[in-house]
C-alpha cells in the first residue's frame, strides 16, 4: 500500500499560486470537512453543546490510541450524544462553524 502521509517540511518552498491553479481547473475536489475546511471539529462542538463533550473526547482519544476500534467508538458517542436534526440545527445556529483561513479564496 502507498504512504501517502506527508509533513509539512515537504511542502516548504512549494508554489501556492501552482497548487491554488491546479484546484481551481480540476473537476472535483475532495476534503476531509472537519478541521480542514472548518476550523473545529464537528463533533466535539455537537457533544459540547449537548452536554458530553469530554465523554465524547475520551471515547475519541481511545479510538485515535488504537485502544477502541473507530467503529465502536463512533457507535459509542453517537450513543451518548443522541443527536436529532432539531439538535443539530440548534448548534449550527448558535455555534456557527468557521471557516478555515484562506479556504474562500480557494473557491474564486
Amino acid at each position: 500500500m502507498l504512504d501517502l502521509r506527508v509533513s509539512n517540511r515537504e511542502f516548504e518552498g512549494v508554489a501556492v499560486p501552482a497548487a491554488m491553479e491546479a484546484l481551481a481547473q480540476a473537476d472535483a475536489v475532495c476534503f476531509d470537512v472537519d478541521s480542514t475546511v472548518v476550523t473545529e471539529e464537528g463533533i466535539d462542538v455537537l457533544a459540547a453543546h449537548l452536554g458530553v463533550g469530554q465523554q465524547v473526547a475520551d471515547l475519541t482519544a481511545s479510538a485515535m490510541s488504537g485502544t477502541t476500534k473507530f467503529e465502536d467508538a463512533l457507535a459509542a458517542r453517537l450513543s451518548l450524544m443522541q443527536p436529532s436534526k432539531k439538535s443539530i440545527l440548534k448548534c449550527i445556529e448558535e455555534l456557527p462553524l468557521e471557516f478555515s483561513p484562506g479556504l474562500e479564496d480557494l473557491g474564486k
